[in-house]
This record gives structure tokens, C-alpha cells and sequence, in this order.
């Protein structure tokens, strides 16, 4: 259907064979051997019971999580609406972003973020309708909560692991996981549209 986008944008860690040394700062003590992971971010639907991925992408457990925001943002056809995401996210880089391809951001702000534009106007926006109403900014923004559900769906599904060694295998397993999982969801909506019609 012909239907803004409402897209809800979250990072998780599937695991690898392989295993890196991990070192602890508060304890100080001697480095250990800790499996070693890999993180997939998503943007998903955030309205309806099917909730489709609309991007991907699959990156090393140590980058941060706001340049895949815009990687995964861009990979987005059609007309977007609501654009959530948490405090990993959130920059006035991103709330540029999300305004320019004619969305509107909901990006929880970190403690210590003041509201001034400096060059973003859309941030200011995002800041001022928190002050102003932050009761439906709030039920908005939670509609991120979906994106956590679609992660846990796909390692329910298909595990925590990649069993995979190589990087670019790796890519092309969470590629069919995602290809999977949206095939499955239209196989969903379309038993249900069917019953729909039959009542």
C-alpha cells in the first residue's frame, strides 16, 4: 500500500566463531579471551503487526552505531513519516538528515544535549516538541520498541550466531536471514488479507 514509511532504526550482536582479547579497565586484569561479534543494524516498519526490514547493514562490534543510521536512512525508497531511534543515534547530523527526505525525527537526546540549532534546524524542532509535548513525544519515540521486537524475532528464528567465518559470507548470511524474515512477514499479511475477505 501507498503509505508513509514510520521507520524505527536499532543495532544488535550476533556472534562469531572467532575470539578477541578483551581487556578489563575497572579491574585491571590480565587480558581474556571473549568471543568476538558482529553488529546488525536495522530499519524496520514500526506500525502494523507485520513489520518489514526495509534496510541493512552489517558492521564490526566496535563502530558506533550513528553513521549506519544514515547508511540504513538513505537505503529507504518511498515517503517516510516518524524516523526512532535511541541515544546512539541521535546527532543533529541524523535529525538533518531525516528532515531533508521529508521525515520527522524522534531521537531520544542524551543528558547533556542542549537544544541550540547550530545549523540544524530540525533538531531544534525535535527539542522544542519535547519541551512543549513531551507525553506524545514520548509515545512516539517508543514506537522504537518495535525494532527491538524485529531483532529478537530474527534471533529467535535463525540464533544468535553466524555460523559463517568470513566477512563477506557473513554479510550474505544476514542478507538471507532479512530476505527470509520479509518473505515470511508477506506470507503473514497476505493469509491474513484473504481471511479478512472471506469473513
Amino acid at each position: 500500500r501507498a503509505r508513509k514509511k514510520h521507520v524505527a532504526i536499532d543495532s544488535s550482536g550476533l556472534g562469531i566463531r572467532r575470539r578477541s582479547r578483551w581487556y578489563s579497565i575497572r579491574t585491571h586484569s590480565t587480558p581474556s579471551k571473549k568471543r568476538d561479534f558482529r553488529k546488525l543494524h536495522l530499519a524496520s516498519e514500526c506500525r502494523g503487526k507485520d513489520k518489514p526490514i526495509y534496510s541493512w547493514t552489517l558492521t564490526s562490534g566496535a563502530r558506533h552505531d550513528s553513521p549506519s543510521f544514515r547508511t540504513l536512512l538513505k537505503r529507504v525508497h518511498g515517503e517516510i513519516g516518524d524516523v526512532c531511534a535511541d541515544k546512539a543515534d541521535s546527532c543533529r547530523e541524523n535529525a538533518t538528515l531525516v528532515s531533508r527526505m521529508g521525515g520527522r525525527p524522534f531521537l531520544m537526546p542524551r543528558s547533556n544535549a542542549s537544544s541550540n540549532a547550530k545549523g540544524s534546524h530540525a533538531w531544534k524542532e525535535m527539542m522544542l516538541f519535547r519541551e512543549e509535548r513531551p507525553e506524545e513525544f514520548e509515545r512516539r519515540y517508543h514506537k522504537r520498541s518495535n525494532a527491538e521486537s524485529t531483532n529478537a524475532s530474527l534471533k529467535g528464528k535463525y540464533g544468535e550466531f553466524l555460523r559463517s567465518r568470513r566477512w563477506h559470507m557473513q554479510e550474505r548470511e544476514v542478507g538471507l536471514r532479512v530476505i527470509s524474515h520479509n518473505i515470511r512477514r508477506l506470507i503473514r499479511y497476505t493469509i491474513r488479507q484473504e481471511a479478512e475477505l472471506l469473513d
